[in-house]
């Protein structure tokens, strides 16, 4: 029975660590954070400064976990959250933003449990949507009555046309990469073959040349001195 213990106990710390976990991706993204401020986590699993902070982020998540005002969480942008980091423009891990879900802010703040509860607890508050009506501007309170006027079928279209120019975005953000990497590559094989071309001219020969007169004249400096040393010997 003793041999079981430190089983269950790994199985406990996995449950602990991952209850209250809010895994995001492109797909439920806007969803899970409609209405909320959110602070997120987008992270590698082999990134060593990811595994530094995921105690303290698994901690906050657990402490905000069914926040009716706020979201704390992740996105693993080596699996279902790729498309998510992508579209966050990540260049780095650990990445954490925060904000409007719409508009997220780098955080550049402690990353302690103790820091990040800190800057949850001051400066995430909620934000305008269908259920936070209140906090909606102008501009917004008219665009979400234009969009409630709308029939099923006129919204579904306006939805589809927006998911389609985000396809299109994601399309064109390819090609300009690819034409880009052979952009690169012309440069690359271009600065190979000038290089190339300027050893050929004689550049070794050069250096070789260059070195073999350094080094007699070093001799012959050598020799110099020798044939004085001896003179002031003779006399």
């Amino acid at each position: 029975m003793r041999h079981m213990r430190p089983v269950l106990l790994a199985c406990a710390l996995c449950v602990l660590s991952s209850a209250g976990a809010v895994e995001l991706t492109r797909e439920n993204y806007d969803a899970l954070t409609a209405g909320k401020s959110v602070l997120i986590k987008l992270f590698a699993p082999w990134c060593t400064h990811c595994k530094a902070i995921k105690p303290a982020w698994d901690a906050l998540m657990m402490q905000y976990e069914g926040h009716a005002d706020v979201l704390v969480g992740e996105s693993d942008c080596t699996a279902a959250g790729k498309t998510l980091c992508e579209d966050l423009q990540v260049q780095g891990y650990p990445t954490l933003k925060y904000g409007d879900p719409a508009a997220l802010t780098d955080y550049q703040g402690a990353r302690d449990l103790e820091g990040l509860k800190r800057f949850a607890d001051s400066e995430l508050r909620p934000v305008c949507s269908l259920s936070r009506l209140e906090l909606c501007d102008e501009g917004q309170r008219e665009r979400i009555e234009e969009l409630q006027g709308l029939s099923p079928l006129e919204l579904a279209a306006e939805i589809a046309k927006s998911e389609k120019e985000l396809v299109e975005l994601e399309t064109k953000f390819k090609r300009d990469v690819e034409e880009l990497q052979r952009e690169y590559k012309e440069l690359q094989d271009a600065k190979a073959a000038a290089a190339a071309a300027v050893r050929a001219g004689g550049l070794g020969l050069m250096r070789a040349v260059q070195g073999a007169a350094r080094r007699a004249g070093a001799a012959a400096a050598a020799a110099a001195v020798v044939v004085d040393a001896e003179s002031g010997a003779e006399l």
